[in-house]
């Protein structure tokens, strides 16, 4: 089968979602009743398409989530206290744009995570998020972190332990006043309660 010359220049301009439309059966078919603007306008509508797939993609992997969680799909009908208002409000995006942090605090197994992640994944559609993760051993860099991105960049925190007992966690009290007043002060807050949904889901494997 001969390569098209126009899809040689295609690839080789790096368009690749134009190269693939002009390519397929379908988009030829409902090429044949388009005049050449409007012909050329579907093959930009698939390079956009293609782009912006591929950077989503792209910040997905970055993000790492621990959940392949989406917003739309977040159950409101569990028992733990998520209001649906303030999450669906949280879901536009606006608190990012303002720079304002998000914790969401509950006991362990409740579901925290989730929510969490449908939240970072909707960003990352929108084109927001940059996450990095944060382990244990960089606890006594906090302040610097935190600091790094007071005004600047939104924090998600999820945390099994109530915000109000952060600062005894954090044990020294000069540092602690610090890290909480530009984390705690700007933050939405989402506090979930109830039994443990993992527990619950393996209760229901014995019973089943």
């Amino acid at each position: 089968m001969l390569t098209h010359p126009t899809l040689d220049l295609l690839r080789q301009l790096g368009l690749a979602g134009m190269a693939r439309a002009f390519d397929e059966p379908i988009a030829s078919q409902r090429g044949a009743g388009l005049d050449h603007a409007e012909w050329l306008g579907l093959l930009l509508d698939r390079e956009l398409a293609d782009r912006q797939d591929r950077r989503l993609q792209a910040r997905l992997r970055y993000a790492r989530l621990r959940h392949n969680a989406a917003v739309e799909d977040v159950d409101y009908r569990t028992a733990r206290g998520l209001d649906r208002a303030l999450f669906q409000k949280l879901t536009l995006g606006r608190w990012i744009e303002e720079h304002q942090n998000l914790i969401i605090e509950g006991p362990t197994g409740v579901g925290k995570s989730w929510p969490a992640c449908a939240l970072e994944q909707r960003a990352c559609r929108d084109n927001h998020w940059r996450l990095e993760p944060l382990g244990p051993e960089q606890r006594r860099d906090l302040l610097e972190i935190i600091e790094d991105r007071y005004g600047r960049g939104s924090t998600l925190i999820t945390s099994q332990v109530p915000a109000d007992r952060w600062h005894d966690l954090i044990g020294d009290p000069t540092l602690g006043d610090a890290i909480l007043d530009r984390i705690v002060h700007s933050a939405h807050r989402i506090q979930l309660r109830g039994d443990s949904l993992r527990r619950k889901k393996a209760q229901e494997k014995v019973m089943a």
